[in-house]
Order: C-alpha cells, then structure tokens, then sequence
C-alpha cells in the first residue's frame, strides 16, 4: 500500500470530500444518499479476485511491517489526533479512500464514491467485495473500524495531541490489511464483503449509527458485523471476543479458526461504547475484536511505538479465517437478541450426595475403602450401611481403590451393587444401594449454554473423580466423545455416548475433546474410571 506523507494528503481525494460534503447538507444528502451507492444491480462490475489465490498465501500476506506503517501513519502528529469534522480527520479519510482505491476494491458510498458524508464535517468511507455466489453474493458482512479519535483531548487541557496509536490506528490498520489479503491474494469469496471505516466515533458512535440508519447497500442484506477497536496490546495472549453470544453457535467458529496460540475471551458483556453496538441494536450479530484498555487510554502516550505489531500480527490473521469461514459456509449464526442483557448463568455446582457417605482409603494400599460417615437419610443409611464397613468390592470390580469407587458412584444410572464388611471382622455382605440424582459420568457436573447450545459445559467437578485426576477444569465445554459430536441435546447425549463407548471399547479410555478458553483440548479418562 502507499504510504504517503500527511502534508500531500491536501489533494484531489480531499477536495472530492469536500465537494461531496458541500453538496449533501442537510435533508437532500439523507434522501439522496440512500439510492446511490455503487453496489448491487446496476452497480460497478465485481472485480476479480485473485487467480489462483489460496487461504494460506491470503493469511501470509498480511504482515506486522505494513501493520507498523499504517498505525505509525494515522498515529502521526502531523493529523493531529484525528478529532472528527477537522481537517486532519478529513486528510484521515482521504487517505483511507486512496488505498481502496489503489487495491481496486469499488466505492460503496454514495454518488459512485467511497465517501458517505454527514453530520458536522464527517464523513464514513466505504468499499466493497463483491461475492460470486449467485445467491450468497446478496448477504454482506461487514468488516469495520473507526479511524477518528480524540484529537487534543475532551477538554484540551494540556495541548497535547492524543495520537490514538491503539484508539484506532490499530483497527484501521486491520481492516486496510484485511482488505489487501482478500483483494489481492484470497479465492473468491461467495458472500460480499463491506469494508467501512466509521468516522465520529469519539463523538458517540454517530459514524456507524449513520450507516446504519442510512445504509449504502440494502440493510436487510446484512448478516454478520464485526469491529476492530484497539487489538494493539495483546498481553497474555489474550483477545477478547465482545458480543460473540450475539450469534447462536459463534463461540465454536471463533474456536475452530484459532491456530491455538491465541488465548479467546468471551465476555458475557456487549460494552455499548463502539461500533457494533448500532448493528447489535438493529438485529445482526456482531462482534469487537478488542485486546483491552490500558493506562495510555485516551492519553498523548498512546504512540505508535508502544504497540505490540507481532500480536496484531497474529491477531489479524486469525481474522482473516474467521471472516473467510464466515464468507463461505452454508449457514451464517442466527441472532440473538437475549445477549443484551443476559448475565452469566448460576449454574448449581451442588454435588449431589447420590451414595451419603463420607470414606477414605485404608493404609492397606487401596485393598478397599473405608466408610468414615454415613450421612443421615441417604441412600446409604436406608441400605444398611453403617461407619467402619469397608467396600471390598463395586459391581465386579475387586478390591476398589478410591477412584473406582468415587467413578462407580458418579457414573451408575441407578443402582449400585457393594460388598461391604463390617470392621469387626463380621461376614461380607452384598448391598444394592437405589442412588440420589443423575449420573455424574467421570465426575462431571454439567450445564447447558444455550449461546452454545452442543457443548456440555463442566459446572463442577467431584474431587477425586476421574475427571478430576485427568485435569479438566470448571468452565470447560465439552464437543466429542471418542470423536462424536454432543449434538443439540448435550446433557441427555453425553451419558449415553459413554455407556456405548465403554461397551464398545472396554479395554480403550475415554477421549473427551474439549474446548478451554477458546483453544481446543483433549483428555483421556484413564484405566480406572472404567467400572
């Protein structure tokens, strides 16, 4: 892309800006502007993408050294924090256009242009890919950023310039390197593609509530929005994924498109303060890629030098396959609208006391298990069984150590068969307990998220289980047993897959594939979980 200097800027990209600004003030530009656009039936020619372009090479092309120029650009004093309506924002956008420009993709302001003028001096800019699917070509995703900032400060206090390095320069630089990868080196794409860089952010999302409000391609056509808002600070490999309960099922395509060095954040929270909140409010499913604030938020130190380029690095290029997946499957995630105000569920963590006893394993080396306490009206106390009787044997399994034995109460359906013998030496005799609540196979408590609605997600482990000796964790979710999906009816299905996969494999563990904070794990049950 080229990069010129800010003074150069003052040029033909500028006056068009102003040009169209002069002739859309007031109503005329809202009536107008809404039927021009380059766009659709009748528009600009799509052009072609790439020959014999691949994902591989369109992932590769985009590189932290074009990151560093374009953020050190826009971050530059000479545009002077980029406040909306000035010049300098103005000179911003001129900029942007000029490289949709230069990488061919078509206007889809208005009046043929990449500009959509409005408000008090500001101005979105606007191109667009146009999918080659004869019918998904008419769903677009929108793929945006906004580029103003603060200029000298809310108050302009102190005269210093707030470059906005991460606050936005970074999100720019995103979708400009976005947009080069699927232009130039990416295959057709079956969906469209909008790339929008929304002005007057700063000043109460007015850029992206105008587009939304007075879309330059039909509203209904949209399907997916995702922003980019300061992905610049990437710490602890984490990237938070804001509003990615908005879409039934966005949590695992999000999953499936990280290469696994990413660590995914998904808050439970919308955080109405950028621009997919306009998207989110109208009914599309949109989502921010945002790495965090930070202490130089808003400040004169939030510079081009302070920015992590090698994780936005990694960053945009999970975007990349994020968006092409989105632009090519079949079924785009539905919408929905419970993600405004949902909080984090309370999900019961209660071990239910199915068996009533409290035990310990004996000095003997697991030869049995000893029961320390039976609790009052369980299902221990109603079979009989008393303190000081050892458990010598569990179904058919001899001599149990206390793994097998917490494993056989958590994981039988109903009842369980005990060889018990009393302390004092007494005879053994066998017990059938009928055991409290649901089978908890492995020791796993599990709950649903109806966001996510094919995982089992783990609530709450038994200690001791073996779930717990194999190192899964509170919050996973739960995809495969031995490779089968959970399907749409997680809770019910999961207990069945492991009965017939123990019946069918009894002498092989179980593998369970999981997902752990948006990367993909996968546990073995081991030996003595099998009863």
């Amino acid at each position: 892309m080229d990069k010129e200097n800010p003074e150069s800027l003052e040029s033909t990209a500028v006056g068009s800006f102003l040009g169209l600004l002069r002739r859309h003030t007031g109503l005329a530009w809202f009536l107008a502007g809404l039927i021009c656009c380059s766009w659709g039936p009748g528009g600009a020619q799509p052009p072609a993408w790439a020959a014999g372009g691949s994902v591989e090479a369109a992932a590769g092309s985009i590189s932290a050294a074009e990151l560093t120029q374009i953020v050190s650009f826009l971050a530059h004093p000479d545009f002077e924090g980029r406040e909306a309506g000035t010049p300098a924002a103005q000179k911003a956008a001129a900029w942007i256009r000029e490289q949709l420009a230069q990488l061919e993709i078509p206007p889809a302001g208005v009046e043929s242009d990449y500009f959509q003028p409005f408000g008090d001096g500001f101005c979105n800019v606007l191109g667009i890919l146009p999918g080659d699917h004869p019918e998904l070509a008419g769903q677009v995703i929108v793929v945006g950023a906004h580029f103003d900032h603060i200029g000298f400060g809310r108050k302009r206090e102190d005269g210093q310039v707030r470059p906005g390095a991460d606050d936005n320069a970074t999100g720019v630089a995103a979708v400009l390197e976005l947009a080069e990868a699927f232009r130039q080196f990416a295959p057709a794409c079956r969906r469209s593609l909008l790339f929008a860089f929304w002005d007057a952010e700063e000043k109460g999302l007015l850029g992206s509530k105008h587009w939304v409000n007075n879309p330059t391609v039909p509203f209904e056509s949209v399907v997916v929005a995702l922003n980019f808002d300061m992905i610049g600070r990437l710490r602890e490999d984490r990237l938070h994924l804001v509003g990615a309960r908005s879409g039934i099922g966005w949590r695992r395509l999000f999953v499936l498109q990280n290469p696994g060095d990413l660590h995914l954040v998904f808050s439970w929270d919308i955080h109405p303060d950028s621009d997919h909140i306009p998207f989110f409010n109208a009914g599309i499913p949109s989502v921010m890629f945002h790495t965090g604030l930070h202490e130089d938020y808003h400040k004169p130190t939030d510079t081009a030098d302070r920015i992590y380029y090698a994780g936005m690095e990694r960053i945009v290029r999970y975007a990349f396959l994020v968006i092409y997946d989105l632009a090519n499957r079949e079924e785009i995630p539905r919408y929905r609208p419970e993600a405004k105000k949902e909080k984090p569920p309370e999900w019961s963590a209660e071990i239910v006391p199915r068996l009533g006893v409290r035990c310990q394993a004996t000095a003997e080396n697991g030869r049995w298990v000893e029961i320390v306490e039976v609790l009052p009206g369980t299902p221990a106390e109603q079979a009989g069984i008393r303190a000081g009787d050892r458990v010598v044997r569990v179904d058919s399994r001899e001599h149990p150590g206390w793994e097998d034995f917490v494993a056989s109460v958590t994981a039988a359906e109903k009842e369980l068969t005990l060889v018990v013998q009393p302390q004092a030496q007494g005879d053994p005799r066998e017990v059938t307990v009928s055991l409290a609540g649901p089978p908890m196979p492995f020791g796993l408590i599990l709950g649903k998220d109806e966001a996510d609605p094919e995982v089992a997600v783990v609530v709450g482990i038994i200690p001791a289980s073996p779930a717990a000796l194999a190192g899964i964790r509170v919050g996973d979710r739960i995809w495969e047993v031995n490779g089968h999906l959970l399907g749409p009816d997680p809770l019910g299905r999961f207990p069945g897959l492991v009965k017939a996969e123990r019946q069918a494999n009894p002498h092989l563990s179980i593998l369970l594939t999981l997902e752990r904070e948006g990367r993909i794990v996968r546990s073995a049950l081991l030996e003595h979980s099998r009863n």
